[in-house]
């Protein structure tokens, strides 16, 4: 991690602003929880500044996701809700969000898998009366946290990254956030998401590439985050986790995959 001192002062200054302005008037919270570094930084922020903050994580029984969640909240001190899926659940629920992500044109299969996942996770949160829920959505696209980043290192350099990074967060704001959103919505659930508050983004996007991925050969990547999330005291087993997409992390994608042939 070789986030210079100036910047990573800087980076951790504007994300404190983000968490404030979207967690401003709270007194009760729930957090989308898997352990990575996106849902763990979001969290250890959030709950410094909400009260009741409570973390919800769903994936199939011994899934990777509740198996770091429960070691990273603990480690926190923070209230874990785990959702536990059974394989039979997955069939209704696959409708049901099928049905939310239709109308958008939405219902392709990376969609369904994700949506899946988070349908669970979300549930938990609206069955245990909360109504506001933080997810760590764009922190990928800001910080380089995508494979793909390294073959972008390797065909066009590092120069490439940061056009890269806005590209695809652009794309996030048509299709991810309007996936998560829409299922939120139809859970009476209002979605907070700090990592994509305007000045935030904005400012993580003039981050110079190399404090976000090292080289082509770079496995962790999101370099700058992680730093931030030891500094504000995430677990090493979340800032040093890899990467693993919730639909994976939960079990549920292949669950997903299998039902849709």
């Amino acid at each position: 991690m070789i986030l210079m001192d100036s910047g990573a002062q800087k980076l951790e200054i504007e994300f404190w602003k983000a968490i404030e302005k979207s967690a401003e008037g709270l007194k009760k919270a729930g957090v989308l929880f898997s352990a990575g570094v996106d849902s763990a930084v979001i969290a250890k922020a959030v709950s410094a500044k909400v009260s009741k903050t409570v973390l919800f994580c769903a994936g199939l029984e011994n899934s990777q996701d509740l198996k770091f969640a429960e070691k990273s909240s603990a480690e926190m001190n923070l209230e874990l809700v785990e959702k536990i899926i059974s394989e039979k659940e997955i069939g209704p629920a696959l409708s049901q969000v099928r049905k939310i992500l239709a109308p958008l044109g939405l219902d392709d299969s990376l969609n369904l898998q994700i949506g899946v996942s988070e349908f669970f996770a979300m549930k938990a949160a609206k069955d245990s009366g909360f109504k506001v829920i933080f997810m760590g959505q764009g922190g990928d696209e800001l910080f380089a946290g995508y494979d793909r980043f390294r073959k972008t290192v390797e065909e066009k350099g590092l120069k490439s990254v940061n056009a890269e990074c806005k590209r695809l967060f652009a794309k996030a704001a048509r299709v991810d956030l309007k996936r998560d959103n829409a299922i939120a919505k139809s859970l009476g659930l209002e979605l907070r998401l700090p990592f994509c508050e305007k000045e935030f983004a904005k400012f993580c996007l003039k981050i110079p590439a190399k404090e976000k991925i090292h080289s082509k050969d770079d496995f962790l990547r999101k370099h700058a985050l992680r730093k931030l999330a030891e500094k504000i005291g995430v677990p090493e087993i979340s800032y040093n986790r890899p990467k693993k997409a919730m639909q994976y992390g939960s079990s549920v994608g292949k669950k997903v995959i299998k039902l849709l042939d």
